[in-house]
């Protein structure tokens, strides 16, 4: 079947070396690629399913005496059991031949990712342990969808290609130090940062009024870019507290503080002078009791107990009045009314 293939190709270095008997290094690289040319699925009137489905049994999608079969002998033109005799290129057939979509309209992607972290172990003491880990994560995401002339969905014809770029960049510092000064009570107190920014880049044209034939933006009428660049960081600090008391009572606390360029920036009130910080912060605890050996007859008994705070990261640019370009009609078919909008669509 044409427009169905799915290859990837994926590598892997892994390794790690310990520079002393207290500090060791690993490091994690992996390659990935995949190529895939899919055929549209889905409720599209030029998908596969539709028109397969709803295709009456007495007609046939694929003729012996034309080539290619699923078209009409006589003019070369896409039929479909919608439009049996067609006459016209730029013109729908309802739905599309299923023989059509499947070697016509190539919907096509090809991803490359790079994924690396480094890790540094380091135990300066039997009671403190450091921890630092960085790693990066990038991928470039190539596609391009073709409707030619004739395809039910874009009957003039839709060129879509795009370009995605995306980019995670994240490190996490931590010390944890430990004890256990009776055989009754120990303690364990965890503290650290964590530093994260992401990068999200995306190219993208949509070109309508196809040139039958081709698949090149060149050979297009109309063409509307879509150019979006975003970038978001994150920066957070955490500390934990876990008690372990008589081996059976088990206490934890713990708090984050973040901030995120997506909270805002500290804003100065013009008439006290005091300084709002958009910061937050996120405590939890929690308490367990294991009473197994109270309990005769039961392999395991324990009573928990735990409470905490998480906040959801607001969408990228929402805290600022920013604007983008309306679409007057666009490919897609929806109108969004020309001139400016605001990114709150309407609402203040």
């Amino acid at each position: 079947m044409g427009n169905s293939k799915y290859e990837r190709f994926t590598a892997r270095l892994k390794g790690a070396h310990d520079f002393l008997d207290n500090l060791n290094v690993e490091g994690n690289f992996a390659f990935t690629t995949s190529d895939a040319d899919l055929i549209q699925q889905g409720s599209n009137l030029s998908g596969i399913l539709l028109g397969g489905h709803r295709t009456p049994p007495e007609f046939n999608n694929c003729l012996p005496d034309a080539d290619p079969c699923w078209t009409d002998p006589v003019t070369g033109l896409h039929r479909s059991y919608r439009y049996p005799n067609p006459t016209e290129l730029a013109v729908g057939r309802g739905f599309d031949n299923p023989f059509f979509v499947s070697h016509e309209i190539p919907n096509t992607a090809r991803v490359d990712r790079y994924m690396a972290n480094i890790q540094l172990d380091w135990d300066p003491f039997s009671w403190w342990e450091v921890r630092y880990l960085v790693g990066l994560d990038f991928a470039n995401d190539q596609r391009l969808s073709l409707f030619p002339k004739s395809s039910s969905e874009y009957p003039d014809g839709l060129l879509i290609r795009a370009e995605l770029i995306d980019r995670v960049f994240d490190q996490t510092l931590l010390m944890a130090f430990n004890g256990q000064p009776s055989e009754s009570f120990g303690w364990n107190v965890t503290v650290g940062q964590n530093l994260n920014q992401v990068d999200f880049r995306r190219y993208q044209v949509d070109a309508e009024n196809i040139i039958f034939g081709t698949g090149q933006l060149d050979f297009s009428v109309d063409r509307f870019p879509n150019e979006t660049e975003t970038r978001a960081r994150t920066e957070g600090y955490f500390a934990d507290l876990a008690l372990d008391l008589w081996g059976q009572l088990f206490l934890k606390a713990g708090v984050r503080y973040d901030g995120s360029d997506t909270f805002g920036g500290d804003i100065i009130d013009t008439l006290t002078g005091e300084t709002e910080v958009f910061r937050f912060w996120y405590p939890k605890f929690s308490a367990a009791w294991d009473f197994t050996r109270y309990v005769p007859g039961l392999d395991f008994a324990k009573l928990r107990a735990a409470y905490g705070e998480a906040g959801v990261q607001p969408p990228i640019y929402s805290n600022v009045s920013s604007f983008t370009a309306g679409d007057v009609s666009g490919p897609d078919g929806y109108v969004t009314g020309a001139g400016l909008e605001s990114i709150y669509k309407g609402i203040d």
